[in-house]
């Protein structure tokens, strides 16, 4: 049926392209930017819910795999890196790294794509600091530690607390680009 009513609507475009080929007054005119109009949005619009729809589904896969309520996004949110905390507290940080940056989690709509890609590049940055920091609290190889072992000078002391305050606040900004992210993918599974 809507094959049908594409076809009469090219037919009649076509047909107005011809009387506004011999009259050159407004209503050809008129006629032929009004199914033009009723022609392209047939075409167009289908394709853009096509678009959401898979956006959609990778939202949906998204909000699953790294929520807000997951224990990373709380890890990121509230711990303090002065105190030590369990290795799976990073887990789904961890697997959101290594399994998003592909083609196959790519979202379609550009803006939530540069979100993504934003997020991730904070990720990797936060990761790669942290890991050059922490070491097995105590025997416990699953708790992890930024507190220096030892005796060092006040310096190295003062420094260490530097790069903890600074990976705070990577946290902090990860956890804010996990929210706008996940904002914008509820209004697209809302829509």
């Amino acid at each position: 049926m809507k094959t049908i009513i594409k076809l009469i609507n090219l037919a009649a475009l076509l047909g107005s392209v011809a009387w506004l080929s011999k009259d050159t007054n407004w209503e050809p005119l008129l006629l032929f930017l009004a199914l033009l109009a009723a022609f392209l949005g047939q075409e167009i619009l289908p394709t853009i819910k096509k678009v959401n729809k898979e956006d959609k589904k990778l939202g949906e896969l998204f909000l699953k795999e790294f929520p807000s309520n997951g224990k990373s996004c709380l890890f990121l949110k509230e711990h303090e890196l002065h105190n030590p905390f369990r290795q799976s507290q990073l887990d789904e940080i961890e697997k959101f790294l290594s399994e998003w940056d592909n083609t196959e989690h790519e979202f379609l709509n550009k803006k939530l794509e540069r979100i993504k890609k934003e997020l991730l590049s904070k990720i990797n940055k936060f990761l790669s600091s942290l890991f050059t920091l922490v070491r097995a609290h105590d025997s416990d190889v699953n708790i992890l530690t930024t507190k220096l072992s030892g005796a060092y000078n006040k310096e190295v002391e003062e420094e260490n607390d530097l790069k903890i305050a600074g990976l705070n606040k990577m946290a902090t900004d990860i956890y804010k680009k996990h929210q706008i992210l996940t904002k914008k993918i509820k209004r697209i599974l809302n829509s």
